[in-house]
């Protein structure tokens, strides 16, 4: 049964949020997908791996549930607003 809010409103379940300047990988992500939603492009996926080389051999080592450190954000992709392949 779903929790209630005082006015008896259903409260919305979450995920369990990833600590700041990470990202909780599910199930079908690839680096270069993450990259892309994430960082704006999927270019940067290097990037990510390579900050999370202690918990990936190789790029093809994603688990769903894995905490990933992420790099920033690029405020140039980020404004743009557009993935930039």
């Amino acid at each position: 049964e779903p929790l209630t809010r005082r006015d008896n409103s259903p409260t919305p379940k979450r995920d369990i949020a990833s600590p700041p300047g990470t990202y909780r990988v599910k199930e079908g992500d690839t680096l270069s997908t993450i990259a892309l939603r994430e960082l704006g492009t999927s270019k940067r996926w290097q990037e990510i791996f390579q900050l999370n080389r202690d918990k990936l051999p190789d790029e093809l080592s994603l688990k769903a549930g894995m905490d990933l450190k992420m790099p920033p954000a690029s405020t140039a992709e980020k404004a743009a607003g557009r993935p930039n392949f």
